[in-house]
């Protein structure tokens, strides 16, 4: 079961998963291939502040339920410890035991049907005529992929301007992900160092960008950059 970024934080940014592993007993036969449950926690009722995270109505409005998916997670595994089968979604699945490859790889994003089936789309346009599928570092020699700097903004920051005039605006990647407009941060560029200037240049997003956010440390190799002729 992979966990959400967000469940240890703000304590601390560890990404894990956990694992329900059963001793075979004395005697007993395991099987040669048998079924591996699998599950992807996506919302875990809090954000990356720690503060709750409530579910909201056909209207829109927040609820007094967190939204999270540990307790679906949970039903679905004891109904399967119960009856070896359970409902199957995006946020539990099953793998055998014989697709895991020789590493033993048990991360649940490896086997997930949503990714796998989009990767099988994907790859589909390079049967087309006329379309390829590529890497996109190979789509130009211009494009440039980095990761975002570490860097702190502290010394930056404008408590609840009253107004924003000359102020520039800045929304983490987790605000952005978490659709949380309202927590964007308002810098004083008069304060920043040279250091503070280039970070910021860096992040900023201009039109033609294409921003992605890796939910984990695991990336697939075949996630791959679609092109067609002009």
């Amino acid at each position: 079961m992979t966990l959400h970024k967000n469940t240890f934080e703000p304590d601390t940014g560890v990404r894990t998963c956990i694992l329900f592993l059963s001793k075979p007993s004395e005697g007993e036969e395991v099987p040669s291939d048998y079924t591996i449950f699998m599950a992807q926690s996506r919302r875990v009722g809090r954000d990356s502040k720690g503060e709750p995270v409530f579910s909201l109505d056909e209207k829109g409005h927040a609820t007094d339920v967190l939204d999270e998916d540990l307790t679906q997670i949970s039903d679905s595994y004891e109904t399967f410890k119960a009856n070896g089968t359970f409902i199957e979604s995006e946020t539990c699945f099953s793998a055998k035991r014989s697709e895991l490859d020789d590493n033993l790889n048990l991360n649940p994003q490896h086997y997930s049907p949503e990714l796998n089936a989009t990767l099988e789309r994907v790859n589909e346009f390079d049967e087309k005529e006329g379309w390829s599928v590529t890497t996109i570092g190979q789509l130009d020699k211009d494009i440039h992929i980095y990761m975002g700097p570490r860097w702190n903004s502290r010394s930056l920051v404008v408590e609840n301007p009253d107004d924003t005039t000359g102020l520039t605006p800045y929304l983490t990647a987790n605000g952005a992900l978490e659709q949380r407009r309202m927590t964007v941060k308002w810098f004083d560029m008069s304060r920043a160092t040279a250091k503070q200037r280039d970070c910021v240049e860096k992040l900023r997003v201009r039109h033609g960008n294409i921003c992605r956010s890796s939910q984990s440390q695991t990336t697939r190799e075949a996630c791959r950059c679609l092109s067609a002729p002009s």
